[in-house]
């Protein structure tokens, strides 16, 4: 089966359950519901329209253009959508998004996946706004809610992330949860173990995770000293953490401009340390970078 016959497929689907076709949804009747009332209930994301996506009308290309995120799509395959899609109804009864593109064209590319693998595809939750929302409005709303949304500091993620664990919770379901590679998971962990000094630098933000968790990989007690030595850089290199935790004496700092001082009086220095300079940065004829990589193996 191809995507496009499992594009197919779901709308089969959503005609099936009592959805409609694409973009012609079907409002649920509950007479008990008061008429002006917001509508909460699950549509299948293929019946709903995107502006500026799906349509002609004015939309945001900025954010229907980004790229699909494929931990996201994973992310709904497993656990479906989670917080409601926000729609309003217009003319011809088509529900449009008002908040929540992103996550309508992640659960389409979900659910063909889904058909793809043989299975059910998703539905997701919607509100429908009973009020008469311009399209002023709901760019206000859609922007509001975006800028509202705020990730969790690196920290927090670790701490988490370790609770999650320590529940019994699989390593890849915990990384799913947070859109992240499972080997991502277990750095956090990692970093879960390091001396408060060290954690309470990443909850500041002066260091960040993978520096945390390559911290932790010392004796706790040498953790400390460590770190102080790692700070005490203003720009934190792989190269001044590695030696940090090596013990070693960190890596001279390049003055910038040095090679610029260098290459402007080059008599005063060894040739080949110029030479190298000038093959760092390109300058060399092609028969002297190929005279240097035979003699490096390459």
């Amino acid at each position: 089966m191809t995507i496009e016959s499992a594009s197919a497929v779901l709308d089969a689907w959503a005609t099936k359950s009592g959805r409609a076709p694409r973009y012609e949804p079907v409002l649920p009747t509950d007479p008990a519901a008061p008429p002006r009332a917001d509508v909460l209930y699950r549509a299948s994301p293929e019946s709903l329209c995107i502006p500026g996506h799906d349509d002609k009308q004015e939309g945001d290309p900025d954010r229907n253009a980004m790229p699909l995120d494929e931990q996201m799509v994973l992310s709904i395959m497993a656990i479906g959508v989670l917080e409601p899609i926000m729609l309003k109804k217009v003319a011809g009864g088509t529900l449009e998004v008002i908040a929540g593109r992103r996550r309508t064209r992640h659960a389409r590319e979900a659910n063909k996946r889904l058909v793809l693998l043989g299975e059910s595809p998703i539905s997701v939750p919607v509100i429908v706004k009973a009020a008469r929302i311009t399209a002023e409005m709901a760019s206000i709303i859609d922007t509001t809610l975006n800028e509202h949304r705020e990730n969790d500091p690196p920290a927090v993620k670790v701490r988490k992330a370790a609770k999650m664990i320590a529940r019994g919770i699989d390593i890849t379901t915990v990384a799913v949860a947070y859109r992240v590679e499972v080997k991502a998971i277990d750095e956090w962990l990692q970093a879960a173990k390091a001396h408060p000094l060290v954690s309470e630098a990443l909850n500041i933000g002066r260091i960040t995770v993978r520096v945390a968790a390559e911290l932790a990989s010392m004796p706790t007690p040498e953790q400390p000293p460590a770190l102080e030595k790692i700070l005490e850089r203003p720009e934190i290199r792989p190269a001044v953490v590695r030696a940090a935790v090596r013990q070693e004496p960190l890596p001279g700092r390049v003055p910038r401009g040095a090679t610029r001082w260098i290459l402007a009086a080059p008599e005063a220095f060894d040739p080949e340390f110029v030479r190298g300079i000038r093959f760092m940065k390109g300058e060399l004829s092609e028969e002297e970078v190929r005279d240097i990589m035979a003699k490096v193996g390459r």
